[in-house]
């Protein structure tokens, strides 16, 4: 009797023993799941407090994760040596993390260069989540200048940080510099120090887009067109990069100062800048950006043509066969300053072999979020960068 309560007790033991090991085996899998798409779900949240930051209201949501995931930031501003002389540079740090992946991030034109609102935001938010952003200052787009020295200032920050992580480094650009990051990376000196390209609202070809501006034409690889009107101050970047092409000589620094102003798109522009001005000179800065008379139009068609081999030494179209970096292309469908077919035509010009991660979404405006979205929408645009900062280090 008393063998077969022990015998009975044994058996409870090992049959208790053998559920739990089922039940282990039966809810492993679930577990793995959760546990990585918790992790997932983290870097949406996270992917979603960058596409937030900036210098706009942020709904209560993102500031509460924001203040969750963050941690403190260092900054410090610090001259790269580059090929051409010293670069004026600003590191965003986690304070307590010196091993933190190092990103190289290039805003787009701003007078404002590495103190510009929206790169401190974004460069905060993200060493804030984990990232060294490495932020270099392109002298010339100081001015509203498109010169090729961009590029070796571009690829002078990506060689510093890839010596300094000892390893290729992610490079991100942003409307202009989205465009230029992807002919930096092309460069055979650079290529191999990029791990990856991700290119917000960039550009493909600075003379089809130049077009576009005085024109209103845009063409997209399928041949099909766009009806969008371009942003207003597009002729005023063309007539600025040659100003002394396009008005009298005796203009020319008033019309630079004028353009300058109107570029940084000043709310006071109109009543400071424009109104005090003698009518003739008024009229000649708005014949510049409207191209209101043949004369201005053919000026611009013709800076166009004449400085045709400087606009394509820093576009992506003549540079992509070089690029070796996984690309990340993101756009907004409906963009005025620069156009959706910008984007297909970088699709359309991709070396095969090259990993390509394309997304048109409509949260997107320039550069930035902002136009009406649902939920739904939103939360695929920050899976979509979740991806990005995943394959950048981001965990």
């Amino acid at each position: 009797m008393q063998y077969r309560a022990l015998a009975t007790r044994i058996g409870a033991k090992i049959g208790a023993k053998r559920r739990t090991l089922i039940l282990l085996v039966a809810i492993a899998p679930l577990a793995f799941l959760l546990f990585f798409v918790g992790e997932r779900c983290i870097l949406i949240a996270k992917s979603v407090c960058i596409l937030y930051s900036g210098p706009r209201d942020q709904p209560l949501p993102v500031r509460m994760a924001t203040a969750f995931f963050s941690g403190p930031v260092t900054i410090r501003d610090f001259q790269l040596p580059g090929s051409a002389g010293p670069i004026r540079t600003r590191i965003f740090a986690p304070s307590n993390r010196p091993d933190a992946p190092m990103v190289v991030v290039v805003p787009g034109m701003t007078p404002h260069g590495v103190d510009d609102p929206h790169l401190m935001a974004l460069g905060n938010r993200m060493a804030a989540f984990g990232f060294q952003v490495v932020a270099p200052e392109i002298a010339s787009q100081r001015h509203f200048l498109m010169r090729r020295d961009a590029l070796a200032t571009i690829g002078d920050a990506v060689l510093w940080a890839a010596a300094k992580q000892g390893r290729p480094v992610p490079l991100y650009g942003f409307s202009f510099s989205g465009g230029l990051v992807l002919a930096a990376a092309s460069q055979p000196a650079y290529a191999q120090h990029v791990s990856l390209v991700f290119c917000v609202s960039g550009y493909n070809d600075l003379p089809r887009l130049g077009n576009y501006y005085i024109r209103n034409i845009e063409v997209a690889p399928d041949g099909s067109g766009t009806n969008l009107p371009p942003f207003y101050t597009g002729r005023l970047l063309i007539a600025m990069q040659h100003m002394d092409e396009i008005v009298p000589l005796s203009e020319v620094d008033l019309m630079q100062r004028l353009t300058e102003d109107a570029l940084e798109l000043r709310p006071d522009f109109q009543q400071r800048d424009l109104a005090p001005l003698p009518p003739d000179q008024r009229n000649l800065f708005l014949d510049v950006e409207y191209a209101r008379t043949a004369t201005i139009r053919h000026n611009l068609y013709q800076l166009m043509k004449t400085h045709a081999v400087e606009f394509v030494a820093i576009s992506p179209r003549a540079q992509l066969a070089g690029i070796k970096a996984p690309v990340y292309l993101l756009h907004g469908p409906v963009d005025d300053v620069t156009p959706l077919a910008e984007a297909e035509w970088n699709v359309q010009d991709m070396p095969k072999g090259v990993p390509l991660h394309y997304f048109v979404s409509r949260w997107m405006g320039h550069a930035a979020v902002g136009p009406p979205a649902s939920i739904w929408t939103r939360l695929e645009l920050g899976n979509y960068v979740a991806s990005v900062l995943s394959a950048s280090g981001m965990h």
